[in-house]
C-alpha cells in the first residue's frame, strides 16, 4: 500500500508540472501573438454590416421574393448554407449570418439565445426585411425559436 501511495503521489506531482509547464507556455505564447491577430476583414473578404454594435458577416443571394435568414449552429460559419442559398435565391432574398463568435462575425458577447435573437432582429431591421423566414439549424433552430 505505501508503495501505491508514492506512485499517486509521483503522478500527481508529474501531472500538477505538466499542469503548470502547460500554463506557462500558453501565457508565453499569447503574450508573444498578441499583437498579430488579424481583424476578420483581413481574412474573408465581407460582406459585412455593422448591426447592433457589430461587425457582422453574412452572404447574401437572391435580389427579389421573400427574404430569407439562414442562421447556421455551433463552429459553422454562414459558408454552409452557399448551396442552399443558390437554390433558394432563384425566387427569395436569402441571407445567411456568421452569428457570433462563430464564422468571421466580431467576437463581442453576450453569447446568449437573448443576444443572438437581439442581433437577428437589428439584422432584419437594418436590411428593411418585413417577416423574413427564419431558417435555423443547431444553434440557429434555438435562435429561431427563441426569436
Amino acid at each position: 500500500m505505501p508503495r501505491l501511495r508514492r506512485w499517486a503521489k509521483r503522478l500527481g506531482l508529474l501531472l500538477l508540472g505538466l499542469f503548470a509547464v502547460l500554463t506557462a507556455a500558453s501565457v508565453v505564447y499569447n503574450f508573444a501573438t498578441r499583437d498579430t491577430v488579424k481583424p476578420a476583414t483581413a481574412l474573408y473578404p465581407g460582406p459585412f454590416v455593422h448591426v447592433d454594435g457589430k461587425l457582422v458577416a453574412y452572404r447574401r443571394w437572391g435580389t427579389r421574393g421573400t427574404p430569407i435568414i439562414l442562421l447556421g449552429g455551433f463552429i459553422v460559419p454562414s459558408s454552409v448554407w452557399d448551396y442552399v442559398g443558390r437554390i433558394l435565391s432563384r425566387d427569395h432574398r436569402v441571407f445567411a449570418l456568421d452569428l457570433p463568435p462563430f464564422g468571421y462575425t466580431e467576437r463581442k458577447g453576450p453569447y446568449t439565445l437573448r443576444g443572438w435573437t437581439d442581433l437577428v432582429d437589428a439584422f432584419e431591421r437594418r436590411f428593411g426585411l418585413q417577416r423574413p423566414v427564419l431558417v435555423g439549424h443547431s444553434l440557429g433552430a434555438a435562435v429561431v425559436v427563441a426569436d
